[in-house]
């Protein structure tokens, strides 16, 4: 996970919140990709990195939103600049506090209506991600990924597919995805060993 969800330590500039990021992706990396992607967005590493502190009612900074769309849970392509938009204001008020801690600053956060991926709503943070985690989308790029990084290949597109099934069957648990992945026989084809 350490490569899926990225962040730099000469910008966080804070070696205990890079460890404690390390140890929120290692607490959460055989569990539940829905819950890790929530525990993401509190990350005060994860949100000093992309300058969610300056995301405020009123002037939204689009950094976090549009990592955590392209990079994070659907992949390019799977939303519009609007959507960005407003899942970036979804997202304000959520701070890394001076201590570096999860700070929700309430006074900062737009309360307005928000239209995020065809729903409409009073949208914070765990509403984003439960609209970002519900595309089917989502489970095709962390599918996508988790056979990248294992096989080093590119999947095709049905075996994508069914990877992406396995993934929303199990509710987003990763175990079961491994667990099939490492009994596949095509995981160990000539094209993967080595």
């Amino acid at each position: 996970w350490h490569g899926f969800f990225t962040s730099d330590s000469t910008k966080v500039r804070l070696a205990e919140l890079m460890i404690d990021q390390n140890e929120l992706l290692r607490e959460h990396a055989l569990g539940n990709f829905g819950e890790l992607l929530h525990a993401v967005v509190r990350d005060p590493a994860m949100l000093i990195y992309l300058d969610n502190n300056t995301n405020v009612e009123g002037h939204p900074n689009e950094n976090f939103a549009r990592e955590l769309m392209e990079l994070y849970s659907l992949g390019e392509g799977n939303y519009t600049e609007v959507d960005v938009r407003e899942a970036a204001r979804a997202l304000t008020g959520a701070w890394a506090g001076p201590f570096g801690e999860y700070e929700f600053h309430e006074e900062v956060h737009d309360a307005g209506e928000k239209a995020i991926l065809g729903q409409t709503g009073n949208f914070g943070a765990d509403d984003l991600l439960d609209i970002l985690l519900e595309q089917p989308a989502c489970a095709r790029w962390v599918a996508t990924k988790l056979l990248r990084y294992f096989e080093g290949a590119e999947p095709s597109p049905e075996r994508l597919e069914e990877y992406a099934a396995t993934l929303r069957e199990a509710d987003y648990e990763v175990v079961p995805v491994l667990k099939k992945l490492f009994s596949d026989p095509r995981f160990y084809r000539d094209e993967v060993l080595g």
